[in-house]
């Protein structure tokens, strides 16, 4: 039984630390994309302005990337949980080996 819940706990770990790292590149990649919607609309903006203009063509946010990033913090908490639901079973699995060990060594 302990080592079911050792095999289970490691791969929820690995599965885990997957998400996290799919969500993580995935939302960098996001900001990073923002942040560079925002230096074109920022060099758009000072283009507009040297030549003696006051109408500003500033670009909203796209939605697509905003879905992006909030997606990417919901797939990272998801791995958090499952890494830490995965390093439960393991503390699980060692104190029922413990309890086990106890149990043995006193018959």
């Amino acid at each position: 039984m302990q080592n079911c819940f050792v095999i289970v706990g490691l791969v929820m770990n690995l599965v885990g630390a997957i998400l996290v790292a799919w969500a993580d590149a995935r939302f960098i990649n996001s900001v990073e994309v923002s942040l560079l919607a925002i230096e074109l609309n920022f060099a758009k903006l000072l283009r507009v302005l040297r030549r003696g203009g006051v109408q500003e063509m500033v670009q909203d946010m796209d939605e697509y990337r905003d879905n992006v990033a909030r997606k990417g913090v919901l797939w990272k908490r998801l791995g958090w949980i499952v890494m830490i639901v995965g390093y439960a079973l393991q503390i699980v699995a060692i104190a029922l080996a413990k309890s086990g060990a106890s149990d043995a060594a006193k018959s």
